[in-house]
This record gives structure tokens, sequence and C-alpha cells, in this order.
């Protein structure tokens, strides 16, 4: 095997995960498009990852999310774009500690969640060659449970990530299957009063780039 194979083959697969920008709360609307402000973050996100390569962009079907990557992708061309059901918005319990244990009524639907996120971690495993990138543009709690099932760890025995509105995470997986956290809910791009901190962890003012907190208070079951 040539030296440059060989180092091609111990590349990572690098995932960037966005969360979709800031959406209008329209009352009993469950699919709401993006706020003015949420506009903003989005195509300023766009600017930020403007020059970095994607081979894949796999998006939640939801209308802020692909909204989002529609203003991220306008800059980038040649990138397959995948839209799916699979990485819509779940519930916060896939990564709050058993003390927070969730209803008996909800279990039947964390359980399917729990069960399509698998599959999709599966899918992105044996989809993505070494030195591949994808963008994943989804929701705060799915990336806080995506980012630990793809390292092989348990969501609710990991780090508790803030994830805001528009922030990037970069995860870099390696081919033992040790994921590397480049960076986490970096909103740097962002100007201080265009940062909207996540609904499901509230335990400070947000700072502009911040890797991980927790907190008891977790006042949602679902988040926008």
């Amino acid at each position: 095997m040539s030296a440059t194979k060989t180092e091609r083959m111990n590349r990572p697969v690098t995932f960037y995960f966005v969360r979709h920008a800031q959406a209008l709360h329209e009352p009993d609307t469950p699919d709401s498009p993006l706020s003015g402000l949420g506009l903003v973050q989005a195509r300023k996100t766009a600017m930020r990852l403007a020059l970095e390569p994607f081979d894949y962009c796999y998006i939640s079907s939801l209308r802020r999310a692909r909204q989002t990557a529609d203003e991220i992708l306008a800059v980038h061309s040649g990138v397959r774009r995948v839209i799916t059901d699979d990485i819509q918005e779940v519930s916060r319990f896939h990564f709050c500690p058993d003390s927070s244990a969730p209803p008996d009524r909800f279990r039947a639907v964390l359980e399917a969640e729990r069960d399509t996120m698998q599959r999709f971690v599966n899918r992105l495993r044996h989809a993505h060659k070494p030195g591949e990138s994808a963008l994943l543009v989804c929701h705060g709690n799915t990336i806080r449970t995506l980012i630990p099932l793809l390292c092989n760890r348990v969501p609710s025995e990991s780090v508790l990530l803030e994830v805001f509105n528009a922030s990037i995470s970069i995860l870099d997986l390696l081919a033992s299957g040790t994921g590397v956290l480049r960076l986490a809910n970096s909103v740097e791009h962002l100007a201080p009063d265009e940062i909207t901190e996540s609904a499901a962890i509230r335990t400070r003012k947000p700072d502009r780039d911040q890797t991980a907190s927790g907190g008891d208070e977790i006042p949602s079951l679902w988040m926008r």
C-alpha cells in the first residue's frame, strides 16, 4: 500500500453539525419558518462555512432546518443533499441522566426515536470514506444525542452540550471509532445580540463560544 493511500485511509470522516437558526414561535405550528433574525443567523453561518468542503449534507425535513441549509448550500456546489425525517427534533430524555426519567407514556416514543437515531448513525458510519466530510443541519437535542452515539457513547452518560441557534460543532470520526470533538457550539460568526440560546439548557448567559454545560433545570420536554 502506498504512503499516500495509507495516509488517506488514516484520515477521519469529518461531521459538521449546525443547529437550525432561530424559528418563529407560532402557537400550534410545529413546522415554523425562520424568523428575521434566524435568516440573518443562517446567512452568517453560510459565510463562515463558505470555504469548508462538504461532500454530503443531511438535512432535517422540518422547515427551519431546510431554510438554514438552503442558505449554507447557496455558496456550495456539488454537495449531495439528503433531506430526512431521521434527524428531526427528539426528546431531551435521551441525554438526561436516569434521575430525569420520562413519564411512562413517552417511553414508546423514546424507543422509536432511539431506534431511528441508531439506524441513522449506522448509516453515517458505513456511507462515508476516510477524508470525506458531511454537514448535518438539524436540531439541538438531535445534535446532543448523535455526537455521543457516533463515538459509541451513551448520550445520558456523556458531556451535556449547549447548542445555540446557528451554532457550529465539528466532530472528526477516526477509523478506530474514536471521535474527536474539535469544535462545539461555536457562534463566533454571530454578533452578541444575534446569539439565541438553547431552550433546553438555560443555566447562564450565553458566551460566544462554549464547549459544554450542565444544569438541573430543563424546562421543556421538546425543543424547537
